[in-house]
């Protein structure tokens, strides 16, 4: 249902308003449009709170005069900026519902297919009169008529299709048109008014409850069939009914991201630029219909394929929309797989479609997408399951807790099962599993990320080892809380400064030595740093200690340093509360916890945290944790990075396993220093007890031990996987990060990630081919005139006018619900005439400095960070960067239609050869086969060369 408030806009709301106060035109003059806005209903709504400060300060003045008077200099320029645009973005808005809606209304009535009601049709017409009232709304700029189409009046001067896609955002900012006086648009405005108050009051009518038979009234927006109209018009669609299984009917439309119309599409003639294109066939959430995206953000994936060069086939399950079926086969798991099979037949034999074939599953629609991706494993290339669960029992089981949930979901159910664990674990393609850990439908622990994890994972997290190393790490926690607690808030902010003035350095000098070290050198670290804890405990403890637990045939303390059975029962974590909630010397020991307590919460393993698995603000579970630690087996951590900027090219350094080894070192180190800094204390610190000093060094020990064995086996799992990159094809599929919810659209940091897997896997072309694909259509022609021979004219002919403008007008495609909003990036469309060479900033000058530096720090003068773009294109930054590039540039363009491989002859004669690999193709990363300065002359692209210009611009289009 539209809401007749989205019609209230400055033009009729004036127009209204006008009417109601009988004031006469003929005494205004001329009437710019910032005059219409500031006397509408929106203006004038502060009439009451204007009345009230007139009688309590005895002035009359106008709101609006007040806050004009008030504005001085930048702030009056800056209101009245905010006013136009502000004007300008409702009256393109305005513009594109009347369009919008009155011709798709209208074919509604035309094609005579359904049964309309009479205020329908009065509110087309109505919308239809406004359209016809608007074109004949001539305007004036200063007083002068401007002779173009654009400017003649206020529809055309408002309307989207005269405008180029560089010319939408600048249209917002301008100027605002004044309405002539005369007679003829003073009557236009009254007929205008009278064709608002009917058209409200048509949109009063169909708002009304229904509350019983006799009240029954259609709304005039917002139904299926309309919704259908609109995908048509906006994005082609073509409609189809396919035959389901047993006796369904399926409501289908298929979306070409090519420059066909839904009228050239045919199942009876199948043919188009569309056929050899990839598709996505999309699986529904549950309670969402494809006629549904016409708005946001249920549109999202659809104009993200779209947009992408991918076509979209859309179907409902059954009875959901149109589709339909019979009584005794109703929706259920296993007909919605066997429906989507069908899906797929009709893509490929009726429609002939012949480029690869993808599968995206939302929620619900997880159980059709893995399905099809793992019975078809020739024809799916790739996969994208989105935000969806591992089994529906293990999901009600989370949603309703108690005893009965599962035998009652089976009962009602009979027994279903979605196994998206089993298909998505065993489908051969490539695949993409997004997972919001805040989701607040799919939870956390049964989402599909932790069901193939439990799956692929191949260590038992079972034993009683893993269990005590669960308790130990609630003792902690709750040690900690407790101690803290009895804190005063001067301690605690003594506290919180010696935390923050010693942790970063801790941690930076920690995670400088592990990043250092290669994978190799980590278990001789681990081995090296044992040695020196055993060095420290034989030599700092007391008399006492060495009497009892010295092992007198060997030279260590035996509960310190005894395998893990043994050290197992050694500890009382029973026995280390009691004593420490009494003891009054403390806070040395809660120093140090609190240490560990931070380390550990932030540790997050695939998409589960376990600080979520150790707080105390809910019921713990074993279960959780032993999620916690499958999922960090198979997936390793640092997932939230590959959505954050400042962390985007660290990232990609290292695969998820080894960061989750540099992070375990991490937390194991600081294990480590505070046990060396509990044995240094003597029995003061414990109040005298050295038993509780005993116990407390065993209690570390032991994690330090399980800390261990999870590096032992990352080590283990990167030994199988050290080439591991985005390219491969993992069993466990690449995991993405989201924090959008679960009904949410991704952010752009999100999207930019699933696109560039998608452009990895191969499914889509990678900006380099997409560069050389467009280079290859561009042709040379010599003019006619014999004066201009030597000229040089580019072409492309693989499209006409007429097809340009029917590609610009699907790029320019946009939901009807963010019409309303303004261009998400300001300045995309000047990005050609912006963007910074990479040579041209001094922060990229230096070959020693980092990639991590540069992203920070190398920021070029137009704002855009020169690191970046060279990450882009998968090179760094060298020294000399402004040497050799015009040879460098000559030679690529001589020899850029032979094979991958080039040469070039430096200054001094020398030759030196490149070639590109194969992965280098794909991703943009340069093999140099030499090690000498060429090598940095060879990257020195200046971006005012012709040839780089084109891909630096290539490069800032695209995510």
């Amino acid at each position: 249902m539209w809401p007749s408030s989205h019609f209230g806009l400055p033009l009729i709301s004036y127009s209204s308003h006008i009417r109601c106060s009988s004031l006469d035109f003929q005494s205004f003059g001329p009437q710019p449009m910032e005059n219409f806005y500031s006397q509408t209903l929106i203006a004038s709504g502060n009439v009451k709170q204007k009345s009230q400060i007139s009688k309590q300060k005895g002035v009359e003045v106008s709101s609006f005069a007040n806050v004009k008077s008030e504005s001085k200099g930048e702030n009056e320029k800056k209101d009245r900026r905010k006013m136009i645009i502000d004007i300008n973005t409702k009256m393109f808005t305005v513009v594109e519902l009347i369009n919008l809606y009155g011709e798709v209304n209208q074919q509604l009535i035309e094609q005579g297919q359904m049964r309309l009601g009479r205020k329908f049709i009065e509110a087309t017409e109505n919308l239809i009169e406004i359209k016809k009232h608007l074109l004949q709304l001539q305007i004036t700029f200063n007083g002068k008529q401007i002779d173009l189409d654009r400017f003649r009046n206020v529809w055309n001067y408002y309307s989207k299709e005269l405008l180029d896609d560089d010319q939408q955002e600048k249209a917002l900012q301008q100027k605002l048109p004044t309405i002539s006086d005369n007679e003829t648009n003073m009557m236009i405005l009254e007929s205008i008014a009278d064709i608002v108050s009917v058209f409200s009051m048509n949109m009063s009518a169909t708002e009304r409850k229904r509350c019983s038979c006799m009240c029954r009234v259609q709304s005039l927006f917002g139904f299926m069939e309309q919704n259908m109209m609109l995908l048509s018009k906006n994005f082609d669609g073509k409609h189809f009914m396919i035959n389901g299984y047993k006796g369904a009917k399926i409501d289908c439309m298929f979306f070409p991201c090519t420059s066909e119309t839904h009228q050239s599409i045919s199942i009876d003639n199948p043919g188009g630029e569309y056929i050899n294109k990839p598709t996505f066939i999309i699986c529904n959430p549950n309670a969402l219909i494809y006629q549904q995206m016409v708005n946001s953000p249920n549109s999202y994936w659809l104009t993200f394929f779209l947009k992408r060069g991918i076509n979209v086939m859309c179907w409902n399950y059954r009875k959901y929309g149109l589709s339909k079926s019979t009584i005794c086969t109703g929706i259920n798991p296993y007909n919605s797989k066997l429906d989507a099979e069908k899906v797929m037949d009709f893509l490929l034999n009726k429609m002939k479609v012949r480029g690869q074939i993808g599968v995206y599953g939302r929620s619900i629609g997880g159980i059709a997408s893995t399905h099809l991706a793992n019975k078809f494993p020739e024809q799916v290339k790739s996969l994208i399951v989105d935000r969806t669960f591992n089994e529906l029992d293990v999901l009600s089981q989370r949603r309703v807790s108690g005893g009965c949930t599962s035998a009652v979901f089976k009962m009602i159910s009979y027994s279903w099962q979605a196994l998206n664990d089993y298909n998505f674990a065993n489908a051969p393609c490539y695949k993409i599993l997004t997972c919001d850990p805040q989701d607040d439908v799919v939870d956390n622990y049964c989402s599909l990320a932790t069901g193939v994890a439990q799956k692929l994972c191949q260590n038992n997290y079972k034993d009683n080892k893993w269990k005590l190393f669960f308790q130990c790490l609630c003792a902690i926690y709750d040690m900690e809380d407790h101690l803290y607690n009895k804190l005063n808030d001067q301690e605690k902010s003594s506290l919180r400064f010696r935390i923050v003035s010693q942790m970063d350095e801790t941690v930076s000098s920690v995670r400088q030595s592990t990043r250092n070290m290669s994978i190799n050198d980590i278990e001789e670290e681990n081995h090296t740093n044992d040695d020196n804890l055993q060095e420290s405990l034989l030599k700092h403890n007391d008399d006492d200690l060495e009497r009892q637990n010295f092992d007198r045939t060997g030279d260590k303390v035996e509960s310190i340093m005894s395998p893990n059975e043994n050290l197992q029962e050694k500890i009382s974590i029973t026995y280390i509360q009691k004593r420490l909630y009494t003891t009054k010397s403390f806070h040395d020991i809660h120093y140090n916890m609190h240490l560990i307590v931070l380390m550990l919460s932030d540790f997050t393993a695939g998409t589960v945290s376990l600080r979520d698995c150790l707080n105390n603000t809910k019921e713990r579970s074993i279960e959780e944790f032993q999620i916690f630690l499958q999922v960090l087996e198979v997936y390793g951590v640092g997932y939230e990075d590959d959505i954050i900027q400042e962390k985007i090219i660290d990232r990609s350094q290292i695969t998820h396993s080894q960061q989750a080894v540099f992070q375990l070192q991490e937390i194991l180190q600081c294990y480590q220093r505070c046990s060396s800094a509990l044995i240094k204390k003597d029995s003061k610190s414990y109040g005298g007890n050295k038993i509780l000093k005993q116990h407390l060094i065993n209690f570390l020990q032991f994690q330090i031990d399980c800390i261990n064995d999870l590096v032992a086996i990352q080590n283990k799992i990167q030994y199988y996987q050290k080439y591991q990159t985005d390219y491969d094809i993992l069993k466990q599929g690449h995991l993405v990060y989201m924090k959008c919810g679960h009904r949410g659209k991704p952010s752009r940091l999100e999207e930019k990630r699933i696109s560039r897997l998608l452009r990895k896997s191969g499914f889509i072309p990678m900006l380099e081919e997409v560069y050389k694909e467009d280079k290859q259509k561009v042709t040379v022609r010599i003019q006619k005139s014999p004066s201009q021979l030597t000229q040089l004219q580019y072409i492309n002919h693989s499209q006409d006018s007429q097809e340009r403008k029917i590609n610009s007008l699907k790029e320019k495609r946009s939901n009807l619900e963010d019409l309303n909003l303004k261009i998400d990036d300001l300045n995309r469309n000047n990005t050609q005439n912006d963007i910074t060479g990479i040579n041209e900033d001094e922060n990229a000058m230096s070959f020693d400095k980092s990639q991590k530096d540069i992203s920070i720090g190398g920021v070029g003068a137009n704002g855009y960070k020169v690191g970046m773009n060279m990450n882009l294109i998968g090179i760094s930054p060298g020294n000399g960067l402004a040497n050799h590039h015009m040879n460098f540039i000559n030679r690529i363009q001589r020899e850029g239609s032979g094979e991958h491989g080039f040469s070039e002859k430096s200054r001094d004669g020398q030759t030196s050869s490149y070639q590109l690999s194969d992965e280098d193709r794909g991703s943009g990363n340069i093999n140099n086969q030499t090690k000498d300065q060429n090598y940095r002359d060879m990257l020195a692209i200046s971006s005012s060369d012709e040839g780089t210009n084109g891909i630096i611009n290539n490069l800032a289009k695209f995510d």
